[in-house]
């Protein structure tokens, strides 16, 4: 008896008044529906092969695709440079007289989008010029939409270029008001700059004061970080003359949650016999912040600052102590002793005697970190 040639359609697709009888039909169910187009529908994905589709690109191009994707992302290493500049700008302007100190903006004659190109032109007319011409400098690269990039640069003259200015009019493209030192400033760069394949140039006195200037400045980073190419990497984006810069960008910022971070530690590393850094290193290996983290993060206190280091590290506080610049203690004695034996009550507000203040501990992040308590007042 030969047999039907097997179907690979749906069933519910072959029902109907046109398919066979006793062939592809299905019976309806009690409501007048059809059983089969009420299953459930097809898994989804199994028409590919994500996971060896995932395995086709090696290691080093992820980790390039990654890379690439924080290229325009402004990390906290450029927040430091930043305010490390800011910081050296505004020691440039006290030192020196905020009269003697202008900003230069350097251009291209060319469109140069290298980072490579520019550095060296910029190299040579540092050498022959800048490091002659001027006390101290700072510069800046910026690279703008277009792709091409440019220069900016706070410098300190040795002459007053800034009595007399009428910025207002230099808003308007009126420079009559310009005194001799500026415009000998001008003639210089109308002669110089070309020699070193750099086209338009703009030196002005500054306008504001020197906190202002170190900020102006600072923005560019922010500004370059936005339009910043792969090429850029590893290129050096501020620069200082000898002696200009006051500091590094080695350093942690003073913050509250920085504060307990060290708190902690230093008293993690006390409990294990360490008094230096470089004995928790030996104990613990070159990496014992990564591997301890969750150990040192969860190191119980005895003392905070002001109340909101406590709040940040999971104590609620009534608002009787919560004062800046008090010595908070999280054993209760020392707590009823601060209220005189009073607590405050959470729902109606209103101060009630007999008991300590409640303590109410965070929750615990999934990064390990304490999360302040959303549910205290």
């Amino acid at each position: 008896m030969p047999m039907a040639q097997p179907s690979f359609l749906p069933l519910a697709r072959q029902a109907g008044p046109s398919a066979a009888p006793g062939r592809g039909t299905c019976e309806p169910c009690e409501d007048g529906g059809c059983a089969a187009k009420r299953r459930a529908p097809v898994l989804p994905g199994l028409s590919s092969l994500n996971c060896t589709e995932q395995q086709s690109k090696t290691f080093p191009e992820r980790a390039e695709e990654r890379r690439a994707a924080a290229l325009n992302i402004l990390q906290p290493s450029h927040k430091k440079t930043a305010h490390m500049l800011s910081a050296t700008v505004k020691n440039l302007c006290d030192r020196h007289s905020i009269d003697r100190v202008g900003f230069l903006t350097l251009t291209f004659a060319d469109h140069v989008t290298d980072p490579k190109e520019a550095q060296r032109r910029f190299h040579s007319l540092r050498t022959h010029i800048l490091a002659k011409r001027y006390v101290e400098f700072v510069r800046v690269m910026e690279r703008q939409p277009s792709g091409r990039i440019h220069y900016h640069l706070v410098v300190v003259l040795r002459a007053d270029i800034r009595t007399g200015a009428n910025f207002a009019e230099f808003a308007k493209k009126t420079y009559r008001s310009a005194n001799a030192a500026l415009r000998a400033e001008w003639a210089f760069w109308r002669k110089n700059a070309p020699a070193y394949g750099f086209g338009r140039t703009e030196l002005l006195p500054v306008k504001t004061n020197a906190e202002m200037v170190g900020r102006y400045v600072g923005k560019y980073i922010s500004k370059h970080v936005g339009q910043r190419e792969v090429r850029d990497r590893g290129m050096r984006l501020v620069s200082y003359s000898r002696g200009a810069k006051i500091g590094t960008t080695n350093f942690a910022w003073a913050t509250s949650k920085s504060w307990l971070w060290r708190a902690k530690l230093a008293k993690w590393a006390r409990k294990h016999g360490c008094d230096s850094m470089e004995a928790v290193a030996v104990v613990f290996g070159p990496r014992w912040a990564y591997h301890h983290r969750e150990f040192i993060l969860a190191t119980q206190l005895d003392y905070w600052p002001t109340a909101a280091h406590a709040a940040l590290d999971g104590f609620w506080l009534p608002p009787e102590i919560r004062a800046d610049a008090i010595d908070i203690y999280r054993s209760v004695e020392a707590r009823a002793q601060a209220l005189g034996d009073r607590s405050t009550d959470r729902d109606s507000g209103q101060v009630k005697r007999g008991a300590p203040p409640p303590v109410t501990p965070c929750r615990r992040g999934t990064s390990g970190g304490l999360k302040r308590n959303r549910e205290a007042p």
